[in-house]
């Protein structure tokens, strides 16, 4: 199911998430300055919800929504270096360029659930064990792992510098494949959009 996906990002890019009665919805991401959103939601259910009729093609299918959308005037000018007129988005060039932003902020988000491997050919510390050990929990418990995070900051258990260290050697981890191997849902979606990028321009 779409849902399936949502929990392999992490939320350094102001996640949020919309659930009802405990089921995720929707997720977004979106920048700092709020210029720029990215947002995956189950597009079967929320047709179901409005009293819609799915495709035939897509009927009793698991239909998984992705938008990027750029949502001040200022993101446009930033990526366009002007204002964007309703003709222009029928001009071939603004389109290959709205591909190239959408894949690119997808492939910024950090992918969370992949396998931690363990380099048989170094021994295996009690040191090196946690943080083997911590890193599988990160990768398997996202959402768990960054509200205890956050909890312990809230309760100021955490110094402001301590948490962009915390931080930064998670960003790091994030792009290390020598300990993680990518997860076999997100390697299908990567290369599945890919595609269709590459044959939409």
């Amino acid at each position: 199911s779409p849902s399936e996906y949502w929990s392999f990002s992490d939320i350094s890019k102001q996640r949020k998430v919309h659930s009802k009665n405990g089921v995720i919805e929707t997720v977004s991401y979106g920048t700092r300055k709020g210029s720029y959103q990215f947002c995956a939601y189950d597009k079967a259910r929320e047709m179901q919800k409005e009293g819609m009729k799915a495709p035939l093609l897509y009927e009793g299918e698991n239909v998984l929504r992705l938008e990027y959308r750029i949502t001040k005037r200022r993101g446009i000018q930033a990526q366009f270096h002007r204002d964007l007129l309703a003709q222009d988005l029928f001009a071939k060039e603004t389109y290959k360029a709205l591909n190239t932003l959408f894949l690119r902020f997808y492939k910024s988000l950090p992918k969370m659930g992949r396998t931690v491997i363990i380099d048989r050919s170094k021994s295996v510390t009690p040191s090196r064990w946690e943080a083997l050990t911590g890193e599988a929990y990160r990768q398997t418990n996202p959402n768990a792992y960054n509200a205890t995070l956050q909890s312990l900051n809230e309760q100021n258990q955490v110094l402001p510098k301590n948490l962009e260290r915390i931080r930064a050697r998670d960003r790091k981890r994030n792009k290390d494949f020598t300990i993680s191997d990518t997860n076999p849902l997100i390697a299908e979606l990567d290369a599945l959009l890919e595609m269709a990028v590459i044959i939409d321009v």
